[in-house]
């Protein structure tokens, strides 16, 4: 396994762990998943998909930002940037 390969199998778990400090019990990550995906200018990113059960009340956009904010220092210190992150309820998702 490569480094990069390390950090895109890295990536989920510190996702999962970071993000539940920010969301209240109502929400529950049934699964968080990370790909390497083409960018327009050429290079490579990270996309990111954390996946809830269904019937949660709406994402707060704040909470989500200060995520993003919280994360980006997480994923420097570990030699990468931070994953561009989807969210999604499980029924949304091809079975």
């Amino acid at each position: 396994m490569n480094a990069f390969q390390a950090t895109l199998a890295d990536v989920p778990d510190l996702v999962r762990m970071e993000l539940a400090g920010y969301l209240s019990d109502a929400f529950v990550i049934a699964d968080v998943t990370s790909e390497l995906l083409p960018g327009p200018d050429g290079g490579d990113y990270i996309r990111t998909t954390v996946i809830f059960k269904d019937d949660h009340p709406e994402l707060d956009a704040r909470a989500l930002n200060e995520f993003s904010t919280h994360i980006d220092p997480l994923c420097q210190a570990r030699g990468f940037d931070r994953p561009t992150i989807a969210y999604a309820n499980r029924s949304e998702l091809p079975a």
